[in-house]
């Protein structure tokens, strides 16, 4: 069973993390795609079907559907050869039948437990926190792994690699340091949150496990992690009127300790590039921060239809690029992409909802909700398969299919013969 559990979570973590190894001009997550499919076609072809006739899966394929065939229409005609659907091709083909066949896994691992996925996630995040950490100290290593192993060292001068600040940022093996990676990482906090309310006081240590990959590497996974710790304890003051305050108390010191420790830590070095994030961090809230992000919000001539541009790698000739998705999404395909885009999101993000049975696993999914939004003022997380569409992808599945599938809150199964059941009463006979 050990064994077992622990190929769940190399698994997670080539799902999850995706490392671009320069072996392949892909990331490895399509051989657990491959896998996945080649698993629900031949062997779970019922669950597939029953997973594909909830509702909510069904608006948001419906959505990705259209939205990628808008998409093809719009790389066809756009004179800036873009190719979002690509990406959108992905999420369709790739990540949800790969969520679903983890779910399946999980969910067999331990039937009975609906905090599982929780834990498998938590699992994957410390092993992503300590790699970062052990990473942090061996800094030619990291050099080494990459610059060398993966591709992030193959993009010329556009390389982080090419950089002097290298070794103070990008540590971890992953495909997407500076943004989605630590926004995951902070998804694992919120997890974390979770279990230490609901079980026992190892989920608090873990969080200082997880910490290293988001303060090494970028500022954007701190306030999610912060905006998870302020929306639990919010949940748990208002809705409730009481919890484990003492794990929220131990969970908010935790944090801040570790933190001064890093900054501690890093001080002592003038040019560190993590210690001048932190800077940025604390500037966050002045004037000319704010005044920065109001210049990313402004609008397409076309606000319906888009320019067909990428306004983050393509500047458009009265504006200037754009980090904020909502923009970057607007100035692609207009409102009516956006509708096709966030209505996928919200359908299979609103299944999850529906389907989770606790109380706080609800709350948590809120709390994700609320993250996303916020965190594609800073990038466009849903524009592409990455670590925090993909893990959101699969906590949202993997209660969905806790809720269609043979799987009850009493027995753990509706049937009274599983497919194990079924293979020792043939043997049997």
């Amino acid at each position: 069973m050990k064994i077992f559990g622990l190929g769940i979570i190399a698994l997670l973590f080539i799902y999850i993390y995706s490392p671009p190894l320069v072996q392949f001009e892909f990331g490895p997550v399509k051989f657990v795609a491959a896998f996945a499919w080649a698993y629900l076609l031949l062997l779970e072809r019922a669950q597939l079907f029953k997973f594909l006739g909830v509702g909510t899966v069904r608006v948001c394929i419906i959505c990705l559907v259209l939205c990628l065939l808008y998409s093809v229409g719009v790389d066809a005609l756009s004179e800036w050869k873009i190719v979002r659907s690509y990406s959108i091709a992905l999420f369709l083909f790739e990540v949800i039948p790969s969520a679903l066949f983890l779910s399946i896994i999980i969910a067999d691992f331990s039937p009975q437990d609906d905090y599982i996925i929780l834990k498998f996630l938590v699992a994957v995040a410390v092993v992503q926190g300590m790699i970062a950490l052990f990473l942090f100290f061996f800094p030619s290593l990291n050099f080494v792994i990459n610059g060398e192993m993966l591709r992030h060292g193959q993009g010329g001068e556009l390389s982080m690699f090419r950089y002097d600040y290298a070794e103070y940022r990008g540590f971890g093996i992953s495909g997407n340091y500076f943004f989605s990676m630590p926004v995951f990482q902070s998804i694992a906090i919120l997890c974390c949150i979770v279990l230490g309310q609901r079980f026992n006081g190892f989920y608090v240590v873990a969080i200082a496990l997880i910490l290293p990959a988001i303060t090494l590497n970028a500022r954007i996974g701190l306030i999610t992690t912060a905006i998870a710790v302020l929306g639990m304890t919010l949940f748990e003051f208002f809705r409730r009127g009481r919890g484990k305050g003492f794990w929220i108390a131990s969970l908010i010191l935790l944090l801040l300790f570790g933190l001064n420790l890093i900054v501690q830590e890093e001080s002592k070095n003038a040019d560190s590039r993590f210690r001048k994030n932190l800077g940025w961090i604390g500037s966050m809230a002045t004037d000319s921060s704010i005044e920065s992000a109001v210049d990313f919000l402004f609008v397409p001539k076309n606000i319906w239809l888009g320019d067909g541009r990428d306004i983050f790698l393509i500047p458009d000739e009265d504006f200037r690029s754009s980090d904020n998705g909502y923009v970057q999404s607007m100035f692609y395909g207009g409102i009516v992409f956006c509708l096709f885009e966030y209505g996928a999101f919200a359908a299979i993000g609103s299944g999850g909802l529906k389907s989770a049975t606790d109380e706080r696993i609800k709350d948590m999914m809120v709390i994700l909700l609320v993250m996303l939004i916020i965190c594609n003022f800073k990038g466009d997380i849903f524009g592409s398969s990455n670590e925090t569409t993909r893990g959101i992808a699969l906590l949202s599945i993997f209660y969905i299919y806790k809720g269609t599938s043979f799987f009850s809150a009493i027995d753990g199964r509706k049937n009274a013969l599983t497919r194990d059941n079924m293979a020792r009463s043939f043997i049997l006979r």
